[in-house]
């Protein structure tokens, strides 16, 4: 899928700042026809919420498809942060991830895969 800018939207960076509670829905369509008000287009809810044992990102596609959407993503998380965390997990799995002190920034990616429901934790 393109943007009107040409480049591909496979890769996506989230920046996201620590709240008790956020949520952002990402609207994908076409971008070249009016289909969209035929409801042919998608959303992918995001939600961050701060708990006492740690942070939660859940990134949850609605599974709904349109014409010449992509069906592989990638994503580099950013999550601005106070401290350094003491771990990172992927749907209960570890993952590699890095923090950088002088700007309390948590940051790790994830590989170009089919898109879905992914959860991660910042412990």
């Amino acid at each position: 899928k393109l943007r009107i800018d040409g480049s591909v939207l496979d890769t996506l960076i989230l920046t996201v700042y620590l709240a008790n509670f956020a949520e952002f829905n990402l609207y994908e369509d076409e971008g070249n026809s009016e289909s969209y008000r035929k409801d042919v287009c998608s959303f992918t809810k995001l939600t961050f919420q701060q708990n006492k044992d740690g942070n939660v990102l859940k990134i949850e596609p609605d599974g709904k498809t349109f014409p010449n959407q992509i069906t592989e993503r990638s994503y580099e998380i950013r999550i601005v942060a106070s401290e350094k965390p003491i771990d990172v997990k992927r749907n209960g799995k570890s993952i590699v991830w890095s923090y950088d002190a002088k700007t309390g920034v948590v940051i790790f990616n994830t590989p170009k895969e089919q898109i879905s429901s992914v959860q991660f934790e910042i412990l």
